[in-house]
């Protein structure tokens, strides 16, 4: 092999192997389906949810997810999802996280928190719009359960009035298990964000919507680095031989 053959050799040797690995149902999302609302309480007042005069009180779900189990490829890039506006013109506020899992709730400290999110850009009720969320490669440990979630609470108001509405979306889902090493959780926590780790959360029959993007954990190649460095001391050595 001719050094400029090996030269450009040992420069494509990092981006072997630098595939995305995803774990993802997406593919599925023709089989879709509604998962309960996800939002904030409220009082509909004579509304299509009260059958009597008068007012009654929505206690909206404010907090989705899905757990999953990390492969050999640990470093998240991203986590996606979809949701729906119920209604034209009801948005809501909310954050995505990452906590570890412990089979019945979240633990440990909260690894990752977007900045605050709002679906006032979906495309009109009842239509799925995607969401992508950069995790900022975030290093997980291969062989252990988290949970990604999403969840209002943060943006929960305790004062809930006669004159507020129930604000609530629609969280994308798929028909059925489709992926087996996790499942679609939720938990009513209104704006108790330490119950996440004190309380066992609720579970699902169909899955989550969703795509979680990873990337290897890169290890040095000493004996790369060892070949480059030879390549360039013969090339040193052949051009004085040219002079």
């Amino acid at each position: 092999m001719s050094l400029k053959k090996l030269l450009f050799t040992l420069l494509l040797l990092p981006s072997l192997g630098a595939n995305a690995t995803l774990i993802s149902n997406i593919d599925n999302f023709n089989n879709r389906t509604f998962l309960s609302g996800l939002g904030h309480d409220g009082y509909v007042v004579n509304g299509p949810l009260d059958p009597a005069p008068g007012l009654q009180f929505v206690d909206a779900t404010e907090t989705y997810g899905q757990t999953f189990t990390v492969g050999n490829d640990s470093i998240l890039d991203s986590f996606s999802f979809f949701l729906a506006n119920n209604q034209n013109d009801v948005f809501i506020d909310f954050a995505v996280y990452l906590m570890a899992w412990d089979g019945d709730k979240a633990e440990g400290p909260v690894l990752f928190e977007s900045s605050p999110l709002s679906t006032a850009n979906v495309a009109g009720a009842r239509q799925f719009d995607l969401f992508s969320v950069m995790t900022n490669s975030l290093a997980l440990e291969t062989g252990r359960e988290y949970v990604a979630f999403l969840s209002t609470s943060a943006f929960f108001d305790p004062n809930v009035s006669e004159d507020t509405a129930p604000r609530s979306v629609s969280v994308g889902g798929v028909n059925g298990n489709s992926y087996t090493e996790g499942r679609a959780v939720f938990i009513n926590n209104d704006g108790d964000f330490a119950s996440l780790t004190s309380q066992t959360w609720n579970g699902f029959s169909n899955d989550f919507a969703f795509s979680l993007e990873f990337s290897p954990t890169e290890v040095p190649e000493p004996s790369a680095l060892a070949l480059f460095g030879l390549a360039l001391a013969g090339m040193a050595i052949r051009r004085r031989k040219t002079k």
